[in-house]
């Protein structure tokens, strides 16, 4: 299970305190969603609804994102941005550099100086930031791909001025306090402290590969920058706007209730948060119907598609093996992850503290679908192009004969329609038979 801090060895537990940074989006999302619920805002709004600047007629973007532009060289929009471009990282936004880590590319450099004025704390509220942000130009037409950007955080502030609160407030009375998530928060009160892990990073050396413990962890729990009074002038709704402190803190327990509340259909405990149709609406994969192509995916990986929710397997032949279809989820940069699977009826998360060690929720995963005896496909030849698993391959392992494999053109077929199924009877019978009590792992 593992310790949260090298030195004194203090064991890891079900309620030790993390930094969430991305995952922090999912919870934005879901806060705005019970708003579209109550029909105060919807997600074919335009952006300039809530901020003038993004109106088309002002908006410009960058003729070629893989390089600095001049005023002069911005070109005009082709299409409005609407929410729904900022719930599916759509709109031509873009991310600055990550971690602490200097600009690699032309878009991290766009949003440097934000982020070091964020750093020293020049913006007190998020709306002063986004005021920023809107005035700056975008780094790609709006709906050309799926690019990670900061729409979320512009999304957390659509929150604010719509239900007249602060983001915390919100989510702290929507979502967290019904759904019993008692240890989330932007800010660590300091009866608290005790439990935070503290933040590490890997170093790279020349002639190897090992963790390093530096003089000054990343952030630590006696000098958090989320332990009360050392937290962030403005609540993050994307994670972190800065070089490292950011976003949500949580723990294994906490986000568990939530992804049970998802895997559920909406319920946990007897509070319902969403409907049946509104969770197969949220994890529906919406990259086709705004790139207008059947090939846009999540960070480049066909069988990815991406939704309200984060990503969503898709059917491909070349998708990994251990994500099937219907399967959603997410990550942050921290080292922590979630991923739902109602028709296996799983729940799986990890939660690490190393920054961008984004491969144990990989390698986890990996894991779990094994031990459902998932095939995994034979490494390919060198020169020859991984496939996804070939038609018709036998189960390697005695307890899958005469099993479905469930990587195979049959299972697709049956995951495609369980999908299809849920998203046309949700909260019927019917689609509830396809939905299994979940296994948590962890």
């Amino acid at each position: 299970f593992g310790v949260t801090d090298v030195e004194t060895q203090q064991p890891w537990r079900y309620d030790t305190i993390c930094r969430i940074y991305s995952m922090t989006k999912n919870l934005t999302v879901l806060g705005f969603m019970l708003l579209v619920q109550e029909g105060r805002v919807s997600i074919e709004d335009p952006v300039s609804k809530f901020f003038p600047a993004f109106a088309t007629e002002r908006l410009r973007v960058v003729p070629n994102d893989k390089e600095k532009a001049s005023p002069d060289e911005c070109v005009a929009v082709r299409t409005p941005i609407l929410l729904k471009h900022f719930l599916t990282h759509t709109s031509g936004l873009s991310y600055g550099a990550s971690g602490g880590n200097e600009p690699s590319n032309a878009n991290e450099e766009a949003y440097q100086s934000l982020i070091e004025r964020v750093d020293r704390r020049e913006f007190m509220e998020i709306a002063d930031w986004c005021n920023e942000v809107t005035e700056m130009p975008l780094r790609i037409q709006p709906g050309q791909r799926w690019e990670y950007s900061y729409s979320i955080d512009l999304l957390g502030r659509i929150i604010e001025v719509v239900s007249g609160e602060r983001l915390d407030t919100f989510l702290q009375k929507r979502i967290f306090d019904p759904l019993g998530m008692h240890d989330t928060t932007f800010a660590l009160p300091q009866a608290k402290q005790e439990r935070l892990a503290t933040l590490y990073r890997r170093v790279h050396r020349e002639k190897e590969d090992d963790w390093v413990r530096p003089e000054e962890p990343v952030d630590s729990a006696a000098n958090s920058k989320w332990v009360e009074p050392n937290q962030p002038a403005v609540c993050m709704g994307g994670g972190t706007i800065g070089s490292v402190a950011g976003g949500l803190l949580s723990t294994m327990n906490d986000f568990t209730r939530l992804c049970m509340m998802m895997h559920n259909g909406g319920e946990l405990d007897g509070v319902r948060l969403f409907s049946e149709e509104e969770i197969a609406f949220m994890t529906r994969n919406l990259l086709p119907e705004m790139t207008g192509r059947e090939d846009a995916w999540c960070l480049d990986t066909p069988g990815l598609g991406f939704s309200l929710l984060g990503s969503i397997a898709v059917p491909h032949e070349k998708a990994n093996w251990y994500d099937p279809p219907g399967e959603f989820g997410w990550g942050g940069l921290g080292g922590t992850a979630w991923a739902v699977d109602r028709r296996d009826g799983l729940v799986v998360l990890s939660f690490t503290q190393v920054l961008s060690e984004l491969w144990v929720d990989e390698e986890l995963r990996k894991a779990v679908r094994r031990s459902l005896h998932y095939i995994e496909p034979p490494e390919p030849e060198e020169g020859e192009e991984e496939k996804g698993n070939p038609a018709g391959q036998e189960a390697k392992d005695a307890g899958t004969a005469g099993q479905t494999n469930p990587k195979s053109p049959q299972a697709i077929d049956e995951a495609c329609h369980d999908q299809k199924r849920a998203l046309e009877d949700a909260g019927t019978d019917d689609s509830n038979e396809t939905i299994k009590r979940p296994r948590l792992v962890n």
